[in-house]
């Protein structure tokens, strides 16, 4: 019997596969949206904690913390900052996150 990560995997390459044969799915939604509360700038980082399912996007200025387990938007917020922010991380305990910006 396979697993679920087996199945997401297999799911995967076959949507690879088709993308660099040029070809399109058969379905016409075969992804799925984690959110619609989308960043309204180009993402400029992004990280994925290690011990809990979480990943944090952010923007020239906004920072979203979104929980892939159950696809929701856990933290949006917005910099006060001229800077823009250039990259983002995890603390490995997953309790913190260091945001760069560009000077």
């Amino acid at each position: 019997m396979r697993t679920e990560v087996e199945l997401d995997r297999s799911v995967v390459e076959e949507q690879r596969a088709l993308v660099e044969s040029g070809q399109e799915p058969e379905q016409e939604n075969w992804y799925t949206y984690c959110h619609e509360k989308y960043h309204h700038e180009p993402i400029t980082g992004m990280d994925i904690c290690l011990r809990k399912q979480l990943v944090v996007t952010v923007s020239a200025h906004e920072i979203k913390v979104w929980n892939f387990e159950n696809m929701s938007l856990e933290i949006e917020t917005a910099t006060m900052s001229s800077e823009e922010i250039s990259a983002v991380a995890f603390h490995p305990s997953g309790f913190h996150i260091i945001v760069a910006f560009a000077g």
